[in-house]
């Protein structure tokens, strides 16, 4: 047996719909299908397996073979001789693993991500010692334009790649040096 996803039902309002490629290679089509009749009103087939399909695959005529799953259109091959309940329970979990697997690496990316904020976060303050230092030794101007307006403590080398909080990795540059450097080491 073999279970393959042809679609995904979406919705535009509160009209569905799902898109289905059809053919091979350079002769490939996406074909649209409206799962609203003419009159936009919601195909009766439809809406019948619909609710009924959150909890349980629903065989759906869109094509032979074709069950619904969670809003997933699913393509059912070699299931002859296959008791019902047994096909369903394998559809069933077919979807709930790939739901699975889907919501492992969403966490991952989020933990990713997460990560990167709450190392930004625990960047330590530089101390008021090195600043009095870096002050008086860039003579409290832009190390760059001479400016005196609008000054930042910048990291010559960023944290990120490595660089510290001591004199010899902070500079004085205004505002405008600040952002113009980016994420060019000088």
């Amino acid at each position: 047996m073999k279970i393959k996803q042809v679609s995904a039902i979406e919705y535009e309002g509160d009209k569905p719909y799902c898109k289905i490629a059809i053919g091979k290679g350079t002769s490939i089509r996406e074909i649209t299908f409206d799962l609203a009749d003419k009159n936009g009103k919601i195909d009766e087939e439809y809406l019948k397996v619909k609710d009924l399909s959150k909890s349980q695959p629903i065989k759906y005529s869109l094509a032979r073979g074709n069950y619904i799953f969670h809003d997933r259109i699913l393509a059912v091959e070699n299931d002859e001789g296959l008791p019902e309940k047994e096909l369903l329970i394998k559809i069933k979990h077919w979807v709930l693993q790939k739901e699975k697997t889907f919501q492992r690496v969403e966490k991952q990316i989020d933990s990713f991500e997460k990560m990167n904020e709450t190392e930004a976060a625990r960047r330590e303050n530089i101390t008021d010692q090195v600043k009095l230092f870096v002050w008086q030794r860039d003579q409290g101007k832009c190390v760059k334009c001479g400016s005196n307006e609008k000054l930042e403590f910048d990291h010559i080398v960023p944290i990120i790649l490595g660089g510290s909080n001591t004199e010899r990795n902070i500079q004085i540059l205004c505002e405008s040096c600040n952002r113009s450097k980016g994420k060019n080491l000088a």
